[in-house]
């Protein structure tokens, strides 16, 4: 099965920045950390291009991806991070991603109600 990557980028609010840095490292990290499936999770501050923050999530499988935007644990934890930051813009990565805009796997074709729990921005 391939792999799958969940990509996202955003920028924290100026307003919670001292309070996302503690977020990130007690509640952010942590559940990443622990999602069943996940190879590698990295973030990077953008030097140059849009966007300040980026984030990457590898998962071994979309099944694994999909389980995870499955659980109300995610709900919880994408709310909070949507108080913190925002201009969030993200993606789903394959290995077959070809052309200008990555594809989401086969595996990975969700109703438009679980496409928006899982990936839509909330809505100010």
């Amino acid at each position: 099965m391939p792999r799958a990557t969940y990509m996202y980028s955003f920028e924290v609010r100026p307003e919670r920045s001292a309070d996302f840095a503690e977020w990130a490292r007690a509640t952010g990290a942590p559940f990443w950390i622990s999602r069943p499936g996940l190879l590698s999770y990295r973030t990077f501050r953008v030097q140059s291009g849009a966007g300040t923050n980026l984030a990457m999530a590898e998962f071994d499988s979309a099944e694994a991806l999909g389980q995870m935007c499955d659980t109300s644990e995610w709900a919880a934890v994408l709310a909070d991070f949507q108080s913190h930051v925002s201009d969030i813009h993200s993606w789903v990565l394959s290995p077959e991603a070809t052309g200008e805009q990555p594809l989401r796997p086969r595996e990975w074709q969700r109703t438009d109600q679980q496409q928006r729990r899982c990936w839509a921005p909330r809505q100010d």
